[in-house]
């Protein structure tokens, strides 16, 4: 069979042919040329960034019997494991590098000084008589024409003394690398050009360390919330919510700021406050702000009977009713049944939007000051915050 010299040949897989020849290649005495260094990569450890003291795992997620669970919660929890290549940067595909490396073997006048001096035969000097170089016309001629081949005017071989001498095999390779490392130029590869930039196979940047994406965190500070008409116990809720998704894209957040005096109202219904409604500051975590998302703060109130236009109408004329003695003292009085025997239940009262991205880029007329009071928009139905 013959080969066609024009066909492509595959090139030889070399995962495939260490595995094959293992024992062959380690017991090769240059095997650290032919395999890749065993001390190439680097693992390192990351430390994962948290933004609470402690990691907001549930106990019983980290309790959970069924190990996906497990592996599922410590994926987001344990630290980053990073992989390095120690010698990435003689991968050869960087242009910066190389250049760096060679830049004492550059073409220079000044290095080409420093280079071995070649001496050919036509820059010998040509002291020589006639007859020699009529001797040389002739083995010249014998060689070329590879019919006639002068012996006489033939130089002899070095004689070799010790040729039939049995000399140790590990000896005389060490002679033979030595004899290789004599005169030799150690910047060689400095004279060959570093290859242009089209004809790289590959050019791969070194991976960046694993990061999450922060975002903007939002704080909210809340300085008073109040009615003008202080009859009954009021609540707050605020959340983030993506008007174009139409959905919640934060946790609710839960503020009681009323006194101790009206809160006894609900004394049958609330043993004890809690603390987590007690905080005055909420942080938000806006991965990526747009337009849609807005911070709503909903209003809620004890639970009354009837319809709501009827549950409103005292807040929305607070000063006509504080100056009747007798119709404020009826919404007293019926404020404080229904906390009695509905104590446990809300109803929506009012509520308002603010965009978030107003807010980031200081151009929202509410509340951003610290410690202002600011009337909210007008769907808070007389709310101040």
């Amino acid at each position: 069979s013959t080969t066609n010299l024009m066909e492509p040949v595959d090139p030889v897989d070399y995962e495939k042919f260490v595995q094959e020849n293992k024992s062959l290649l380690e017991s090769d005495p240059q095997s650290e040329i032919l395999l890749f260094p065993k001390d190439d990569l680097v693992v390192t450890s990351l430390n994962r960034k948290f933004r609470t003291v402690e990691i907001p795992v549930p106990g019983i997620a980290k309790r959970a019997d069924d190990q996906l669970v497990r592996d599922c919660v410590k994926s987001f929890t344990q630290d980053w494991t990073v992989v390095n290549r120690k010698h990435g940067s003689f991968h050869g595909q960087d242009e910066e590098i190389l250049s760096r490396q060679f830049s004492s073997c550059k073409r220079t006048a000044s290095y080409s000084k420093l280079l071995p001096k070649h001496n050919y035969e036509v820059d010998l000097p040509q002291d020589i008589t006639e007859v020699e170089k009529q001797e040389k016309r002739k083995y010249r001629a014998s060689i070329a024409s590879t019919v006639e081949y002068n012996l006489d005017s033939a130089e002899s071989d070095k004689v070799l003394m010790d040729l039939l001498e049995q000399k140790d095999e590990q000896e005389m390779d060490k002679e033979n690398a030595e004899e290789r490392s004599t005169s030799r130029n150690i910047s060689l590869f400095g004279l060959y050009p570093l290859p242009d930039r089209e004809y790289l196979k590959e050019n791969r940047n070194p991976a960046t360390p694993p990061t999450e994406h922060q975002g903007i965190r939002l704080l909210v500070k809340i300085s008073e919330l109040r009615f003008d008409l202080n009859i009954e116990p009021i609540f707050a809720v605020m959340a983030l919510y993506d008007a174009k998704e139409r959905r919640k894209i934060s946790e609710s957040f839960h503020l009681d700021c009323n006194s101790s005096e009206v809160l006894h109202m609900l004394s049958d219904h609330m043993e004890e406050r809690s603390m987590a409604s007690l905080s005055r500051c909420a942080i938000f975590n806006v991965t990526y702000p747009n337009p849609d998302v807005f911070l709503i703060i909903k209003i809620e109130k004890v639970l009354q009977q009837g319809d709501i236009s009827d549950a409103a109408e005292p807040y929305l004329h607070p000063r006509d009713l504080t100056a009747d003695r007798k119709a404020y003292d009826k919404c007293k009085h019926n404020s404080a049944y229904f906390c009695h025997q509905l104590g446990q239940y809300r109803m929506p009262f009012a509520w308002t939007a603010i965009s978030v991205l107003e807010i980031i880029a200081g151009n929202q007329t509410g509340p951003s000051g610290a410690g202002s009071s600011t009337s909210l928009p007008d769907q808070s139905r007389g709310a101040k915050g």
